[in-house]
């Protein structure tokens, strides 16, 4: 398999240490992935990739994680675009928001370990 046929995987989060986590995890698994530190800088990312999935947190700086959801969906290009949400946020008025505007998924950072997040990206890409 080449570079070119792998999924790509598209992090967007703020917090450095835990999107190299998270790359370097996609990467071991099989997975092309890229990084982006603020929500702006992940849709340009997003337009220029054209990844398989994406993992969004919410609180960013530039442009949080729901605008971000909210200008995919608005995109014919990214409106089905799988999105999972890795975030620290548990309300369940942000869930149901997200639930709306049509994620695969919502996780909890401190709930969930790296491998659980990779199973549940193996799982979204499985069933694409």
């Amino acid at each position: 398999m080449n570079i070119y046929s792998m999924p790509k995987i598209i992090i967007i989060d703020d917090e450095a240490m835990i999107t190299k986590m998270y790359e370097q995890k996609c990467v071991q698994a099989g997975y092309t992935a890229f990084c982006a530190f603020n929500g702006r800088d992940g849709l340009a990312l997003i337009a220029r990739e054209s990844p398989d999935l994406v993992l969004l947190d919410i609180l960013m700086p530039r442009m949080d994680g729901l605008a971000v959801l909210e200008a995919l969906r608005r995109a014919p290009a990214t409106k089905a675009l799988p999105v999972l949400l890795l975030t620290n946020l548990g309300h369940d008025d942000d869930i149901r928001h997200c639930e709306q505007l049509g994620i695969s998924g919502y996780c909890v950072k401190s709930k969930y370990t790296p491998e659980q997040i990779l199973e549940k990206v193996q799982a979204i890409l499985g069933s694409l």
